[in-house]
């Protein structure tokens, strides 16, 4: 093997050489000792952290808006639970009979979401946000791309998002 290649962790023992990763030098939030970490972990927004063990004591110490796995928005007051909820998305997901309801595919129910059109936070009680008329089911890809897009290509069913 020659200098600067490594054999791939994914491709060992098929013989495949790929160039060594770019390192770079990080200073860990926690315990602030320097190490080291590959080029692209830090661009995957990783490298924060020298150890697990390290971002799992920073995770104790942190609440709110600071804590790493925070993604902004309001706490809806409570959200989605009770009787109103769980009696809409049962309808839902009945009316949708197995079919994503916005492009059609067939899925077991484990892999579906039931996803608000309007959010909750935009009405004054999020109770009114839970409706038949304001939620669709619709498949985990379809849930992906709504959040990334806004909105979705529709091939199947009458919702729009």
């Amino acid at each position: 093997m020659s200098a600067g290649s490594h054999t791939c962790g994914l491709c060992a023992g098929k013989g495949k050489k790929h160039k060594a990763p770019d390192m770079i030098i990080m200073v860990c939030e926690y315990c602030e000792e320097e190490f080291v970490i590959p080029q692209w972990r830090v661009n995957q927004g990783r490298g924060r952290f020298c150890s697990k063990e390290c971002k799992d004591q920073f995770l104790t110490t942190v609440r709110g808006s600071d804590h790493i796995k925070y993604r902004g928005g309001r706490q809806i007051p409570g959200g989605y639970s009770g009787t109103n909820w769980k009696n809409a998305r049962a309808a839902v997901l009945e009316r949708a009979g197995g079919n994503c309801e916005w492009c059609g595919k067939i899925l077991k129910p484990r892999n579906f979401v039931v996803h608000h059109i309007i959010g909750c936070q935009e009405f004054e009680d999020p109770d009114d946000g839970h409706t038949r008329d304001n939620m669709t089911a619709i498949c985990k890809s379809c849930h992906a791309k709504y959040h990334k897009l806004g909105t979705i290509p529709k091939k199947g069913g009458d919702v729009s998002g």
